[in-house]
């Protein structure tokens, strides 16, 4: 992902130690937007398939194969050709005043960046002999 999409909406992905019995790793996304942040830590929450049920309606949007797909986690996400509109639906919230919108181009930059996050060790819910300076965040 490129340092302008980290900078513009303040993007840090870390990596999170629980000492519970188990000393397990979370890995949590923090946002400019917590919209943003909620419905990429839901991805993780909800145990979607991110390239099958994530990136690929994404990139039907984009690919112009469908005029929008609307994409659920703790926040639901709209997507279209030119904007991704998120709304938390337990606030009441329509798509007519969503929580936050952002270009859909960009939208899919940070999926990927979160997937690939995601896919490096620690992975997200294993457990962690080390401590937290040991982990790369």
């Amino acid at each position: 992902m490129n340092q302008n999409l980290i900078n513009q909406y303040s993007i840090n992905f870390s990596n999170i130690v629980i000492n519970d019995a188990a000393k397990r790793v979370f890995k949590y996304p923090y946002t400019n937007s917590d919209a943003l942040s909620s419905f990429l830590d839901g991805i993780v929450s909800d145990d979607y398939n991110i390239n099958d049920d994530i990136i690929a309606p994404i990139i039907v949007v984009l690919e112009g194969e469908s005029l929008v797909e609307y994409l659920d986690s703790i926040t639901i996400a709209e997507v279209t050709l030119d904007f991704c509109r998120f709304v938390f639906p337990s606030d009441g919230s329509s798509f007519l005043t969503p929580d936050f919108i952002m270009p859909t181009t960009d939208f899919k930059e940070i999926v990927l960046a979160w997937r690939d996050f995601l896919e490096t060790p620690p992975l997200h819910g294993s457990s962690f002999s080390g401590s937290s300076s040991d982990l790369i965040v």
